[in-house]
């Protein structure tokens, strides 16, 4: 589960076993499911890590998935990009997420990924 970092009131929760996830705009009162995001995932993927910090001043939600790498919304999961270049195998797995000095970093099954700020590629490490 997260909370965007600009409205607490919308949050994001993942189902964590069947790849469903869903939006609260009501501080969680009520929540819908974000249509289609399951279908960017493979058949046995979910998401296991949900992340929201704020990018170039806006709200930005990530998903750590299963086996899928990871995916971004910029838009409170109404799109997705997939963000999965230079991840393969194992590192697909994603266990963790969260930025520093502007790049984000992904724990995984195969070590420690980072993503330096504006690009679309992962690279092992912290260099």
């Amino acid at each position: 589960m997260a909370f965007d970092p600009r409205n607490a009131r919308i949050a994001y929760a993942a189902d964590g076993g069947s790849g469903f996830l869903f939006r609260s705009i009501d501080g969680g009162a009520t929540w819908t499911e974000l249509d289609g995001f399951k279908d960017l995932l493979s058949p046995t993927s979910a998401v296991g890590e949900l992340y929201t910090t704020v990018e170039a001043g806006r709200a930005v939600v990530y998903a750590g998935t299963r086996f899928d790498g990871v995916l971004r919304s910029v838009d409170e999961g109404v799109t997705w990009a997939r963000l999965d270049a230079g991840l393969a195998g194992d590192a697909r797995r994603i266990r963790d997420l969260v930025t520093y000095d502007g790049d984000l970093y992904a724990g995984t099954h195969n070590g420690v990924y980072r993503l330096p700020a504006g690009t679309v590629g992962w690279g092992k490490g912290t260099t």
